[in-house]
C-alpha cells in the first residue's frame, strides 16, 4: 500500500500563537513534539513494509530542516550512539510541493492513502481514489470557546483513526 504523510501539524505539531486578548499572533514552526495521534500510524506503515511518501507543501529549501527532523524520530540509538533501529532507511522519499497543492504529486506516487490537516488538501482528494484522513492539529489552535466548552472539534478521535487505517490496510484499499 503507498501511504503518503503531509509534515507540518500531520507529523510534526505546530502550535498556534494569541496575543493577551487571544488574537492569533503567529505560528511556532520551532517545536519537536510529533503529532501523537498520526505518528504511531506513520510508524506502524513503515514497519508494515507500505511504500511511505512525506509530502509537503513546503520548499525544497526546507529539505535539510524535514530531513533531520525525520531522522531524529525515525533512527533510535543507544546511549553510546550506536544505532538500534533505523526507520528513516525505510521511508520510500519526501516531495516538496512548494506550496502547490499536493493532489497531482500524490496522484504520481500512486497515494492510496494520506494524512493531512488541511482540509483544502482534503477537498482536493474527493474527486480521486485517494482516501484521506484529516489529522488532528494541536489543541492550540482550536478556538477560544472550544477550549472553555470543552468542545473536541471535527476531527476522528485517536482510536477511531486506528481501526479505520487497520481495516483499510487489511481490505487492501
Amino acid at each position: 500500500m503507498v501511504i503518503t504523510f503531509d509534515f507540518d501539524d500531520t507529523l510534526r505539531l505546530t502550535k498556534l500563537l494569541r496575543d493577551e486578548d487571544g488574537d492569533i499572533a503567529g505560528i511556532d514552526y520551532s517545536g519537536d513534539e510529533p503529532n501523537p495521534v498520526v505518528f504511531p500510524e506513520f510508524e506502524a506503515a513503515l514497519d508494515r513494509g507500505d511504500t511511505v511518501y512525506v509530502v509537503t507543501s513546503r520548499s525544497e529549501k526546507t529539505s535539510t530542516e524535514v530531513k533531520n527532523w525525520l531522522k531524529r524520530k525515525l533512527i533510535t540509538r543507544s546511549a553510546t550512539g550506536e544505532v538500534l533501529k533505523d526507520r528513516f532507511e525505510l521511508l520510500a522519499g519526501i516531495r516538496f510541493t512548494g506550496g502547490e497543492l499536493k493532489r497531482d504529486t500524490l496522484l504520481s506516487l500512486g497515494s492510496q492513502l494520506h494524512y493531512d490537516d488541511d482540509e483544502v488538501e482534503g477537498e482536493a482528494l474527493e474527486s480521486t481514489p485517494i482516501q484521506w484522513v484529516r489529522a488532528p492539529l494541536h489543541r492550540s489552535w482550536r478556538p477560544a470557546a472550544a477550549e472553555t466548552e470543552g468542545e473536541e472539534g471535527q476531527y476522528l478521535p485517536e482510536g477511531l483513526v486506528r481501526l479505520w487505517v487497520r481495516a483499510l490496510v487489511r481490505s487492501g484499499a
